[in-house]
C-alpha cells in the first residue's frame, strides 16, 4: 500500500496503525514523491491525502488516472481528508479516488474500509 500524506505525525501514525492491521506499507511525503515511487513500484491500493502542498491530492490522482496500468493507473485509490463535506466527496470521485473518508479516523476503520474496497474493485 502506498500512504501519501503531507502531515509527518499523521504520517506516521496512519502508517504504523496500517501497519498493525497487517499491511505493508510504503509513506511518502507528498503527490511528487508518490508519482516517482510508482515509477518502480506498484502498490495494491493507495491511500491520498486531499490537503497538500504543491500538488493536492486532486492533482495526484488525476496525474495517477493517465498512468499506464502497469504504472499504476488502475490501483485502487482512497482519498482520507479532512474535506469531509458531500461536495469534497463527490469532487474525489469524480478525481479518480473510489472511496472518500474523513479525518481523523481510527485506524481499525481505516484498515477495513481499505479491505472492503480492494474486494469491490479487485474481485
Amino acid at each position: 500500500m502506498l500512504l501519501v500524506e503531507d502531515d509527518p505525525d499523521a504520517r506516521e501514525v496512519t502508517a504504523a496503525g496500517l501497519t498493525k492491521a497487517g499491511f505493508e506499507v510504503h509513506a511518502v511525503s507528498g503527490a511528487v514523491k508518490a508519482l516517482e515511487l510508482l515509477d518502480i513500484w506498484l502498490p495494491d491500493v493507495v491511500v491520498s491525502d486531499i490537503g497538500m502542498p504543491g500538488m493536492d491530492g486532486y492533482e495526484f490522482v488525476k496525474l495517477l488516472r493517465a498512468r499506464p496500468p502497469e504504472r499504476g493507473g488502475k490501483v485502487v485509490a482512497l482519498a482520507l481528508t479532512a474535506f469531509a463535506g458531500l461536495a469534497d466527496a463527490a469532487r474525489a470521485h469524480a478525481s479518480g479516488y473510489q472511496e472518500h473518508l474523513a479525518k481523523p479516523i481510527n485506524p481499525d476503520a481505516l484498515a477495513e474500509a481499505i479491505l472492503v474496497l480492494k474486494r469491490r474493485y479487485d474481485g
